[in-house]
């Protein structure tokens, strides 16, 4: 096998780790399969942690911040080739920054540690 052949099956290698969709503007967006689970899964759970608790939650991880200019249809092939994850930390960003509500009545704390 030479050189060429070599370099090949790589850039198939690669290609093939990576997550591609087309974003509202028409624009192609790549990111590597580990950035979407779990890099981007462990730094939205810390985000939401930081909510929860009332600091400054930051800013989205740059995939969850592509993933709300997805269009639709995209959004929707993610989720069933990727898992329903993808949708959640959509949806869990857009609660974090306020522009929608979690679903259900609000939880209450009702003495430290309990809630309702």
């Amino acid at each position: 096998m030479g050189l060429r052949d070599k370099l090949r099956r790589l850039e198939r290698a690669t290609v093939e780790d990576m997550v591609t969709f087309e974003l509202l503007d028409g624009s192609i967006v790549q990111f590597r399969e580990d950035e979407l689970f779990p890099e981007a899964f462990v730094f939205e759970f810390e985000r939401g942690r930081r909510h929860s608790s009332g600091e400054d939650a930051g800013p989205p991880h740059p995939v969850i911040e592509a993933l709300r200019q997805a269009e639709d249809g995209e959004l929707v092939r993610l989720i069933s080739e990727h898992g329903t994850m993808v949708g959640i930390l959509v949806a869990e960003d857009a609660i974090i920054s306020g522009e929608r509500e979690r679903p259900g009545p609000p939880v209450v704390e009702r003495s430290p540690g309990v809630f309702e």
